[in-house]
C-alpha cells in the first residue's frame, strides 16, 4: 500500500514537471513571436522594417540559419505579395544592414545582389533603402509606409518564420 502509494506520487511528480517544462516552452514560444508580431500592421514605417531585419538577421544568425528556427521578411512591391523586391533570408552569407534583392532561393550558389540599408562608406552610385523608403513629403509624413500581408508559422515549432510586407506609397 505504502509502495502504491509513492508510485503514485511520484508520477504526479513527474506529470507536474513535464507540464511545467510544457508550459515554459509555450511561453517561449509566444514570447518569439511577440517581437514579430508588434509588425503585423498595416503602417510600419521604414525604420520599423529595419527593426524587424535586424531582429531577424540576429534570429538567423543565433540559430545558424536552422530552416525549423528562421525568419524570413520579405518586401513586395504588390499587394498580393507576388512580386518580391527585398528581403531578408535564413541565408549565412547575408551581412548584417542588408537586404537581398529579390527572393534568391535560399543559399543559392551564385552571389546574390544586396542592397546596404543606411549609407554605403564604399559606394554612393545606388540609393540605399534608407533614401529611397524613409523619405518624408513637405508635411513631414513618410512618403512610403509598410502593410504586413502575411505571416506564416512554422507547423513543427509554432513560431514566425515568414514576414511579407507590401511597400505602399502614402
Amino acid at each position: 500500500m505504502v509502495a502504491s502509494f509513492m508510485v503514485f506520487i511520484l508520477r504526479k511528480g513527474g506529470n507536474i514537471g513535464a507540464e511545467y517544462d510544457s508550459q515554459l516552452g509555450d511561453r517561449a514560444i509566444v514570447e518569439f513571436n511577440y517581437q514579430f508580431e508588434i509588425y503585423d500592421k498595416k503602417d510600419n514605417t521604414f525604420h520599423d522594417i529595419i527593426t524587424l531585419a535586424n531582429l531577424a538577421y540576429n534570429t538567423n544568425k543565433t540559430n545558424k540559419c536552422d530552416p525549423q528556427n528562421s525568419v524570413s521578411i520579405k518586401l513586395c512591391n504588390d499587394p498580393a505579395g507576388l512580386h518580391v523586391a527585398y528581403s531578408i533570408l535564413p541565408d549565412e552569407k547575408l551581412k548584417q544592414n542588408y537586404f537581398i534583392e529579390g527572393d534568391p532561393p535560399v543559399n543559392t550558389p551564385t552571389p546574390v545582389q544586396t542592397i546596404y540599408i543606411y549609407n554605403d562608406k564604399q559606394s554612393y552610385v545606388d540609393k540605399t533603402l534608407m533614401e529611397q523608403y524613409a523619405a518624408k513629403d513637405a508635411s513631414g509624413k513618410f512618403e512610403y509606409s509598410f502593410e504586413c500581408i502575411e505571416t506564416q508559422y512554422n507547423e513543427k515549432t509554432g513560431k514566425i518564420q515568414l514576414m511579407k510586407f507590401y511597400i505602399k506609397s502614402n
